[in-house]
């Protein structure tokens, strides 16, 4: 289902609408206890593109030997949470992640935010909503703690 707001689309996966048409009809309880349970099947999503202002190509950025995003996509992996994917605009940061062994999907680069890429790729990686939490990793954090 898409939901128009002025200046910005944004969308709901019928799955995960609760109590509407072609929802999962649980209760109002059912819903709580699910928001407070810890995911069972999580994917960590980590926005990037070539075109930042103030440091362009900065996924690509070499660090120790190593563009910037793939230390970003280890840390992530390092972190035990559950599937990691970078969602990038650009071929070149897909090949970089791709080329050390990670999975990365391409998205529309005339995205507006990082979460209307992660959206993109969330769609192409589970279409049918198996995962319950989005983690959502910033892709210039070369150096976070995995134990956060």
């Amino acid at each position: 289902m898409r939901t128009e707001r002025p200046g910005r689309a944004t969308f709901r996966r019928k799955k995960w609408q609760n109590g509407a048409p072609g929802g999962n009809g649980k209760t109002k309880s059912e819903t709580d206890m699910a928001a407070n349970a810890t995911p069972s099947n999580p994917i960590v999503l980590i926005p990037a593109r070539m075109k930042s202002e103030r440091l362009p190509n900065k996924p690509l950025a070499d660090i120790g030997g190593l563009p910037m995003i793939v230390h970003v996509v280890r840390r992530a992996e390092e972190a035990d949470l559950g599937r990691v994917a970078v969602a990038c605009a650009e071929k070149e940061i897909a090949d970089a992640v791709r080329d050390h062994g990670g999975e990365a999907v391409l998205t529309d680069p005339g995205h507006p935010s990082g979460s209307d890429r992660i959206w993109e790729a969330l769609c192409t990686l589970d279409p049918d909503a198996k995962h319950d939490a989005i983690v959502n990793i910033q892709g210039d954090l070369p150096v976070l703690d995995p134990a956060v």
